[in-house]
């Protein structure tokens, strides 16, 4: 009887270690899966800002002429949504942007893009591209996006995850309208 008690007493810490290890462990699947979760919001935010953008040049091109201001969502880590042509030079009014100019060059892939999403390294290491091509038109394609007007690169600040875009069409072309 002395016996199965001393086993009762001994087994007890190990019951317990082995509570602690399994409790540990259930922590950290948690915390990794909450992460998870988390990158995929930030994914899709970033995601639909563009999906959400084309859609609303594309729809403002279809009319005969109009303007509106559009706010959307990004991800707070976005700094700047910028638009520029790449197979232009940096303008003089622009010369504050030389290493974000720089930066989307180093874009693989991106010299046919008009739109790009700054810091690069955020939405590239989600996943999802930093740049982008804004095109108009259902079955053919069209340039429809005119940046002629502005400082290449023009960049506009993000606030708190929310950047506002005014937009005007004109002719044949949504355009991108200074602040």
């Amino acid at each position: 009887m002395t016996k199965s008690r001393k086993a009762q007493i001994l087994g007890m810490p190990f019951t317990m270690i082995m509570s602690i290890i399994v409790i540990a462990f259930i922590l950290y699947v948690g915390v990794i899966t909450v992460k998870g979760f988390l990158e995929n919001a930030e994914r899709i935010k970033v995601a639909s800002f563009a999906t959400t953008f084309k859609y609303d040049v594309n729809t403002l091109w279809q009319t005969t002429a109009g303007s509106r201001s559009y706010s959307y969502d990004l991800s707070a880590k976005i700094e700047k949504v910028c638009f520029a042509n790449l197979s232009k030079s940096l303008s003089p009014e622009s010369r504050n942007l030389t290493q974000v100019f720089s930066d989307l060059k180093k874009i693989q892939g991106a010299g046919q893009s008009n739109m790009f999403l700054y810091p690069i390294n955020f939405p590239t290491g989600l996943g999802v591209p930093a740049s982008y091509r804004i095109d108009c038109g259902e079955t053919t394609k069209v340039n429809c996006l005119d940046l002629s007007q502005l400082p290449n690169p023009y960049c506009i600040q993000t606030s708190k995850g929310t950047v506002k875009i005014d937009l005007v069409k004109e002719g044949r072309y949504v355009r991108v309208v200074k602040k």
